[in-house]
């Protein structure tokens, strides 16, 4: 536990310094190793704070959280900044927000570069440019980043399955159930579940809104034809048109917030309905805290009645805590395990 007033980890639940109500996860600052190029998460308390553990050399303060810059990406960003076409090819690339750092050194990016960009003309470049981008680099930097945040990636797994199984134990297996949007928080949250309760015959819903990335909806088949043991639902409304729907009763609005419960919640709701009645269910879902503001007030486990959309289930997430750098070596980590069985050109980050 951890007081956000005192700046102190305690394990009560009230800080026996202040009083105030403490919060579960500790906070994580991100430092960055000069030596080995690469991204360090630590907690604001481990003793060895503000030191590499790949080289034992001092590091520095780098962000509150960060994400990896993929080549393609890459590549868009140095023709933003009118540099060479793959001049960052070599370079330890990440980002936060809308600040680029390029081997630990920042670049802050105004909305106006991308407000005015020539994307016709970006375009052309990118394609252009393209065949000469190389993951070659990229892949060593992530493998560093990996190797370099093994403690850190053991605290999440270890915590995780033990609430996967702490929330599992109260339900049959069979009242569990995964929530699956195609998005990498969903996508991990699924994966922590089923290797938690090593069982992948879980019940998987797909909530197709209609509205989805024609590359979501993809990539949510490509993930059925990987899980095949898995009960794959998909939960989407065919009986309504959502632009259609907009033209009748004009566009959702934060006090008409109709496109929730007509394309989302209620589909999955009749899913929900056809397998289990009125029977209480438990769902897996990939909420995170750090997401918005609206979510840091949610609570990791919600059942009370006016916490709960769909009203028969209890919702849980593991990954509550995680921030977007957790998301990523853990998905790099498994990415590579992958790599040392087979070869690269059959396997692809997702």
């Amino acid at each position: 536990m951890w007081c956000r007033n005192c700046n102190i980890e305690t394990n009560d639940t009230i800080c026996p310094v202040c009083s105030e109500t403490t919060v579960e996860d500790i906070p994580i600052e991100i430092y960055w190793c000069v030596h080995c190029k690469t991204p360090i998460i630590q907690n604001v308390t481990q003793a060895d704070k503000g030191i590499c553990p790949l080289c034992g050399e001092k590091i520095k303060y780098l962000s509150a959280d960060l994400r990896p810059v993929f080549p393609e990406e890459r590549l868009l960003l140095e023709l933003l900044l009118d540099k060479e076409p793959n001049e960052f090819i070599k370079k330890s690339v990440w980002a936060s927000n809308s600040r680029y750092y390029i081997d630990g050194k920042s670049i802050p990016i105004s909305s106006k570069t991308f407000q005015f960009a020539d994307t016709d003309s970006l375009i052309n470049k990118i394609g252009h440019h393209k065949k000469n981008n190389s993951y070659k680099y990229f892949e060593m930097y992530i493998s560093n980043f990996v190797e370099a945040n093994k403690s850190r990636l053991n605290c999440l797994k270890t915590e995780a399955f033990e609430f996967v199984r702490k929330m599992a134990a109260k339900f049959d297996e069979e009242k569990i159930v995964i929530s699956f949007s195609g998005g990498k928080d969903s996508t991990v949250t699924a994966d922590v579940v089923i290797k938690a309760m090593s069982n992948p015959n879980l019940v998987h819903i797909f909530g197709n809104t209609t509205l989805e990335f024609p590359s979501t909806v993809k990539y949510a088949e490509r993930y059925r034809q990987n899980h095949p043991q898995a009960i794959f639902l998909t939960a989407k409304n065919d009986e309504q048109v959502f632009y259609d729907v907009c033209e009748d009763i004009g566009p959702p609005a934060r006090m008409m917030r109709w496109c929730c419960s007509m394309f989302k919640t209620g589909p999955i709701t009749r899913v929900i309905n056809s397998l289990y009645r009125n029977q209480q269910i438990l769902t897996f879902y990939g909420i995170r805290k750090s997401e918005s503001v609206s979510r840091s007030k949610y609570n990791r486990v919600e059942d009370a009645a006016e916490s709960v959309k769909i009203q028969q289930q209890t919702v849980a997430s593991p990954i509550f805590f995680w921030k977007d750098v957790d998301i990523w070596l853990y998905m790099f980590s498994g990415y590579f395990i992958l790599l040392r069985t087979y070869s690269l050109k059959n396997w692809r980050i997702i």
